[in-house]
């Protein structure tokens, strides 16, 4: 049986998705209206990366004995204007950064009450933000080595693939049985 606090702090952990993928829309809104519709694109990209984040949470919660009842809480969500893919990059990875910390202090509570399933579910998590993290500080990196001249980057940023749901999802999905 799942712990009270762990279904607090999972509940807790999927709400904050689902701010975080407004977020992203808005980056994507901003970052779109501003002239740059390849940055636009991996915002939009990201924000369905954080609806797998919510499946994924909202599996484990409700294949947990005892969490059935979870609580999706409406999050409040104040718009926020953003001018340039910097300012767009330097917001996700403080937010991201937010959100890895939160997961390894979640993961430290579960740990402690000898809970290791969820502290292993946290895990992959944060190896997912880490490699976000990573990723958005390498754009960051690039648009400030090109300042203001941003087509060519802009362009590849558009190609970012759509994400594949049953690597977010279900990542060991070859193990499960038939």
């Amino acid at each position: 049986m799942i712990h009270k606090d762990t279904i607090k702090e999972v509940s807790n952990f999927l709400n904050l998705h689902l701010s975080t993928q407004l977020r992203c829309m808005q980056l994507s809104k901003e970052l779109n209206k501003n002239g740059f519709p390849g940055f636009a694109w991996f915002y939009q990209i990201q924000s369905v990366d954080e609806f797998m984040h919510q499946r994924r949470i909202i599996n484990y919660l409700q294949g947990s004995l005892g969490a059935e009842d979870y609580q999706l809480v409406s999050p409040v969500f104040e718009k926020f204007t953003i001018t340039h893919p910097k300012e767009a990059l330097e917001y996700y990875i403080k937010m991201r950064q937010e959100t890895l910390d939160l997961a390894l202090d979640f993961k430290r509570k579960a740990v402690d009450r000898h809970d290791y399933l969820t502290g292993e579910f946290y895990t992959w998590f944060i190896k997912d933000y880490w490699t976000e993290i990573d990723e958005n500080n390498d754009i960051l990196d690039r648009v400030k080595m090109n300042g203001d001249i941003l087509a060519g980057l802009d362009r590849r940023m558009n190609k970012r693939a759509e994400i594949d749901p049953e690597n977010v999802i279900h990542p060991m999905k070859i193990f499960l049985a038939d």
